[in-house]
């Protein structure tokens, strides 16, 4: 698997897992914002990021065979992972 940007596809789909996450457990959607979100690498996983104004909304971990699983567990290193992702690439 060879991924570098989070594509519209990527998003789209950890958007839809986001707001069904949330109507099954009656949350109140909050919106993703395209520009905010990301895609990240941490030990040797490629994670999406899903983000607004607010913050860090949701974090799925993006697997070899391109499916998406939620990751609460790397939750609270976001915000230095996507420091490090933009970093090394320059972003």
């Amino acid at each position: 698997m060879q991924v570098t940007t989070l594509s519209t596809q990527l998003f789209d789909r950890a958007c839809r897992a986001y707001s069904s996450y949330l109507h099954k457990h009656a949350g109140i959607p909050d919106q993703p914002s395209r520009s905010d979100s990301d895609l990240a690498k941490l030990d040797d996983h490629y994670y999406v990021v899903l983000r607004n104004v607010r913050g860090v909304l949701a974090v799925y971990r993006l697997h070899d065979d391109e499916r998406l699983r939620a990751s609460g567990r790397i939750f609270g290193a976001v915000g230095e992972l996507t420091v490090t992702w933009r970093a090394a690439n320059k972003i």
